[in-house]
């Protein structure tokens, strides 16, 4: 009996031991990497979605689905900011990454002014490393709502000031116009001395091995793809900037979190120009293609939370059956008496060249995607995506 108890000692020692070796005083038990990763579609209502679907796929019960189609959580979100029921990107923002409701034209501030923590701030002081991408200016509503704090979302001096001290390891996007409106001339000289790296073409692009980077390409915004077709540009696509933020922000040993912007499809929208939104859609899903495809072959969906959303929708954009009409620009020029097939447009109709309160769809899929099914307030999307970092 007696040795029974001294064996029975000597193992629960060892356990210790080993317990002691695992979490030492002082120390935190490893953590498994966490990897959050936003895409936008600035203004992508469900007629945008449903319309890229038709173009791309065809109509119909044997019709393929987009990408972001195919994600298994499906949410439904209202969008309406703190002072109106039809809200801007930059309310929209606010909303979404730092969870509270605040005015049109507000940026990371609730209605009374205060500074709110956005969720890709409280993962760089995580250990995580942060990327923000977009296909319009990098100081634009949507990006800026991830690092600004501001009261007027036009402060693009100002927001720049936070863009600097943000120490994001990843900012791409476009802003250099001849006026200085986004950027200031003098851009590149203050970036580099933040000590951020600077590229502004494809191949400095291509060509980066290591963060913090800004990139800026294009002018106002990147070139739209339906454009492209007719006139080639030497702009990056949104693509290309998703492809080299993810080899960035790989590497670090805690995760990243990552928010892509298709802002261009909120352009498109405002100009009532149906390719150009069509191929801008498509390029996000393109987008979500590749985000895809890189978590099931470098991490996984138990490491990985990907949402893909809107932050409002643009147009009152309506489908309809395909015919010729003056009202469609020349991408829609042709006659059907069936379901439309593959690369075919469905005929279109914009309502209006402004923002509506129509609420916008969310594809989700990865862990504590569970928490975005169903139908949500813009809100919610913060407190699954912080969810997902404390976990």
């Amino acid at each position: 009996m007696r040795r029974i108890n001294r064996f029975g000692l000597y193992a629960l020692g060892l356990l210790l031991l080993a317990a002691a070796g695992q979490a030492r005083p002082g120390e935190n038990p490893a953590r498994p990497k966490r990897n959050v990763i936003m895409i936008v579609g600035d203004g992508m209502g469900l007629a945008a979605v449903a319309h890229a679907r038709i173009q791309k796929y065809g109509a119909g019960p044997e019709a393929g689905r987009l990408h972001m189609e195919r994600l298994p959580v499906l949410g439904y979100i209202y969008t309406s900011s703190a002072d109106a029921l039809v809200t801007d990107s930059a309310a929209a923002g606010t909303a979404l990454f730092a969870g509270e409701k605040t005015n049109r034209g507000c940026l990371g501030v609730d209605a009374t002014g205060k500074h709110l923590k956005t969720v890709f701030e409280e993962a760089g002081e995580l250990g995580l490393a942060v990327g923000v991408l977009t296909t319009v200016p990098i100081t634009h509503a949507t990006p800026a709502a991830t690092y600004a704090h501001v009261n007027k979302r036009r402060d693009y001096e100002e927001i720049f000031n936070w863009l600097l001290r943000s120490k994001f390891q990843v900012l791409l996007g476009a802003g250099k116009t001849p006026d200085n409106r986004y950027l200031p001339a003098d851009f590149a000289v203050r970036a580099r001395e933040a000590g951020f790296a600077v590229c502004q073409t494809a191949e400095e692009l291509a060509a980066l091995q290591r963060g913090p980077v800004l990139g800026v390409f294009g002018r106002e915004s990147l070139a739209y793809e339906f454009d492209r077709r007719e006139k080639p540009s030497d702009d990056p696509h949104l693509a290309d900037l998703v492809t080299k933020a993810l080899n960035l922000l790989a590497s670090d040993p805690e995760g990243f979190a990552l928010m892509v912007e298709g802002g261009s499809i909120d352009s498109a929208a405002h100009e009532g120009h149906f390719g150009r939104l069509q191929e801008e859609t498509l390029e996000l899903d393109r987008s979500v293609a590749l985000v895809c495809d890189w978590v099931e072959k470098h991490s996984s969906w138990e490491e990985t939370l990907l949402v893909v959303t809107a932050d409002h929708e643009t147009g009152e954009l309506a489908i309809r059956d395909p015919r010729p009409d003056e009202e469609q620009d020349a991408y829609n020029g042709s006659a059907q008496a069936n379901l439309p097939a593959a690369g075919k447009p469905a005929g279109c109709r914009f309502g209006s060249a402004a923002h509506s309160a129509v609420p916008v769809m969310l594809f989700a899929r990865g862990t504590g995607s569970e928490l975005l099914a169903g139908v949500r307030d813009n809100t919610e999307v913060y407190r699954a995506l912080r969810a997902r970092l404390k976990k």
